[in-house]
């Protein structure tokens, strides 16, 4: 008797695959991934930082319709970003190089005009010692992420 081979098993797709193909599904352009050296935006908007860049381009391109978003690749870009044009809100990795989200939203915490709502992207299971007003568990639902960001807009006190 002559066992049939177990097939392999099935290895679950990388976030970078799962991010590629609803960047596909978007069907448009996504805006260039970093706004250095540019006029902030206005009214509402969000700072994305963000290491991968396939997560970025997909972050910008589900926030683009309803916001403007300036994007950087590491934490202390955003620090640096955040003290010259105080966006309203900051999406962070907790994965970024140079300064992970945590230490981030720390530091951005830490400061005394710091008003702005901070959403962190984690693993599977939302930190609470973090100084983020949200968590969002990767990888996610576009719907998920607008109506968290729109969520926290509301909530968020007048830029002074």
């Amino acid at each position: 008797m002559t066992s049939s081979p177990t097939p392999a098993p099935t290895r679950p797709a990388a976030l970078s695959d799962i991010v590629r193909l609803e960047l596909a599904t978007l069907g448009s352009e996504v805006a260039p991934s970093s706004l250095r050296g540019e006029r902030a935006p206005t009214g509402d908007w969000v700072l994305v930082a963000e290491g991968n860049d396939d997560l970025r381009a997909y972050l910008q391109a589900c926030l683009s319709p309803r916001w403007n978003a300036a994007a950087v690749t590491d934490g202390r870009a955003a620090l640096e970003y955040s003290r010259t044009h105080a966006p309203p809100l900051v999406i962070a990795g907790v994965h970024l190089p140079g300064m992970r989200g945590a230490e981030l939203c720390r530091a951005l915490r830490a400061r005394s005009t710091a008003h702005q709502p901070l959403l962190l992207l984690v693993g599977t299971c939302a930190p609470t010692s973090h100084s983020a007003d949200a968590f969002l568990p990767t990888p996610f639902a576009r719907r998920r992420l607008v109506a968290t960001v729109h969520r926290l807009f509301r909530r968020a006190p007048p830029a002074r």
